[in-house]
């Protein structure tokens, strides 16, 4: 639970709302401010990283290890929308394709929206 619903959800002496925003002010703060300080910080030595030869092939094994854990993320919480409980939900399959429709920017965004209403109209047609 984020710590925002958690301070939502157990206020303490607090009212709730104010438990809430200021959990989400704490959550956004631990997780952006490391960033916005290591990123200047330590910009010049990274450049010098980057052009010294005796680092590209660890920044080469790195960069592969990145964009390989990239691709299995990608792939486990696909699966996790997908497969609910153990078993497909095709609702959220269609969904899920549409979405990758819409990012291939392959079809006109207005075929798309026709496309995810027309599924929504008729998940609520079987849903009734």
């Amino acid at each position: 639970m984020s710590d925002s619903r958690a301070a939502w959800h157990q206020p303490g002496a607090l009212p709730p709302w104010l438990a809430g925003t200021l959990g989400s002010a704490l959550a956004s703060w631990v997780t952006f401010t490391p960033a916005v300080i290591l990123v200047p910080a330590t910009a010049p030595f990274m450049e010098r990283v980057r052009t010294a030869s005796r680092w590209q092939k660890a920044l080469q094994g790195i960069s592969a290890a990145v964009t390989g854990m990239i691709g299995f993320l990608a792939v486990w919480f696909g699966m996790k929308v997908v497969v609910v409980n153990g078993s497909l939900d095709l609702w959220n399959l269609l969904a899920a394709l549409i979405c990758g429709l819409l990012v291939l920017g392959k079809y006109p965004v207005e075929r798309i929206v026709v496309l995810a209403v027309g599924m929504g109209l008729l998940r609520m047609a079987v849903a009734s």
